[in-house]
């Protein structure tokens, strides 16, 4: 492995953990305005 291939790898983990985090978060915040109204 290269040095570099492993740090674009780490970036894409990165950016794909960060992603579901954010669509977690989302759906979240979208089932608690469901159940209040």
């Amino acid at each position: 492995f290269s040095s570099r291939y492993v740090v674009r790898l780490s970036g894409i983990m990165r950016t794909i953990a960060g992603s579901i985090i954010f669509i977690d978060f989302a759906l979240i915040k979208l089932a608690d305005d469901i159940t209040e109204a």
